[in-house]
């Protein structure tokens, strides 16, 4: 049921940090990118929001970015989580 989730954990808890600095670096940025926007749907469907973004800013070369998600609830509740 989680599968991006599961990777994504498996991402944010490299003893490296995620960058842009190398090739190899900037693949991980991009794999975090990519895995983080599937994660943060698959949260987005478990939680039924009716509206919700998901977005990501790549930032500069030095860090990993930040992914956001913003939604709503059937219940007019919402929700805003954001990881760099």
């Amino acid at each position: 049921m989680f599968k991006y989730l599961t990777i994504l954990i498996k991402i944010l808890s490299y003893k490296q940090p995620i960058n842009g600095y190398t090739n190899e670096d900037a693949a991980k940025k991009k794999r975090f990118e990519r895995c983080g926007k599937k994660a943060m749907k698959e949260v987005a469907q478990f939680l039924d929001l009716v509206e919700y973004n998901i977005s990501f800013n790549m930032a500069g070369i030095a860090c990993s970015g930040e992914l956001t998600l913003m939604g709503m609830g059937r219940d007019g509740k919402g929700i805003y989580t954001y990881r760099s």
